[in-house]
């Protein structure tokens, strides 16, 4: 719509197109964030992955240190701190899985009941119609990226445990390795 036909608008007529379109927005704005967490998911999956290729990788050196630590208390430790490692690794896989599982998102539909509102309706029933509908779909797909954004919050949180375990573990072989030599 050009500025002319939108300067022959009423007062009213302006106000619900205004609403529309802020509604359109702000539903926009949500398919947005559901892509952008869907990406977060997706560097979540890779940074796991690298992480467990590095625990495989060591795994030989730690069951190598391992077997050649007397103190049962180390040896408990070192275990721990790989057990940690897995777990909280394969955690924050299924959770960003669990975000990237298929969720719909709520869109406005054309269809024929929609084509015959628009015939029998006025344009400010039309555009205050659709900023509802836009509201209530708007709703949906907020709902289903807050719990998407929880989701990743919590997996977040079990990566961060993973690297730390991980780390650390890192750390132990590294300086057995500098002082064995």
């Amino acid at each position: 719509m050009d500025k002319k036909e939108k300067d022959n608008f009423t007062c009213e007529d302006q106000k619900y197109l205004t609403l529309f379109e802020y509604a359109k927005e702000i539903n926009s704005n949500e398919f947005e964030r559901f892509a952008r967490l869907d990406s977060k998911a997706g560097g979540y999956i890779t940074a796991n992955s690298i992480l467990m290729a590095i625990l495989i990788f060591i795994l030989p050196s730690f069951i190598e240190i391992f077997n050649g630590i007397n103190n049962e208390i180390l040896r408990f430790l070192l275990f721990l701190l790989l057990f940690i490692s897995f777990i909280f690794i394969v955690l924050g896989f299924i959770l960003s899985y669990s975000v990237l599982k298929i969720q719909p998102m709520h869109n406005m539909k054309i269809d024929d009941d929609m084509l015959s509102f628009f015939q029998s309706n006025s344009l400010i029933d039309i555009n205050f119609a659709l900023a509802r509908r836009y509201q209530e779909i708007s709703k949906n797909n907020y709902d289903s990226n807050e719990n998407k954004a929880k989701i990743m919050s919590i997996s977040f949180w079990f990566n961060l445990f993973a690297v730390f375990a991980s780390v650390l573990l890192l750390l132990i072989i590294i300086i057995n390795k500098i002082q064995g030599e």
